[in-house]
Formats: C-alpha cells, sequence, structure tokens
C-alpha cells in the first residue's frame, strides 16, 4: 500500500519538475549526493530555459527583420499618397 503523501515519479521521456521518490529515497541515505543531484537537475533546468528563451529572440528577430522592409515600404507609400493629396 502507498504512503498518502507519496509524490509522483517522473516517468521516463516526462518533464516532471516535483520531486520524486528516488530523489527523496538518496538524498535520506546520502544527503550530501542529493543535494549535488538537485543543483545538476536545476542547472538543466536553467539551461532549458536559456535555450528556450535564446530560440525565441532568434525568432522574434527572424521576424522583425523579415517584416521592417514591408512596413518600412508601406509607410513610403503612405509617405507618397499623403504628399499627392496635398495642395
Amino acid at each position: 500500500m502507498e504512503a498518502p503523501n507519496k509524490l509522483p515519479i517522473a516517468k521516463e521521456g516526462q518533464n516532471n519538475h516535483s520531486i520524486s521518490d528516488d530523489f527523496l529515497s538518496k538524498w535520506q541515505s546520502a544527503p550530501k549526493q542529493g543535494v549535488r543531484e538537485m543543483l545538476v537537475q536545476t542547472e538543466i533546468c536553467l539551461f532549458e530555459i536559456i535555450t528556450t528563451l535564446s530560440i525565441l529572440l532568434q525568432v522574434l528577430s527572424s521576424i522583425y527583420s523579415t517584416a521592417l522592409p514591408f512596413l518600412l515600404f508601406y509607410a513610403w507609400l503612405r509617405i507618397g499618397r499623403a504628399e499627392e493629396k496635398s495642395p
């Protein structure tokens, strides 16, 4: 029978950011090793966040560099039309 406060264990290939029973048992048996593993997990999580933000920045800059010439051309056309309409 499982303990009522047992934490879920992440399945293989699943991102589960909660603390697993495996980690808790390792930490209870060897606290220093458990802390090291937690630091490694934190570093991996930070690396994933930084990588994701980097990719997002690249995508946004790509969209901006693609859209900017069209926006400038549109502005140039509007200025030309405004000059034609002025007396």
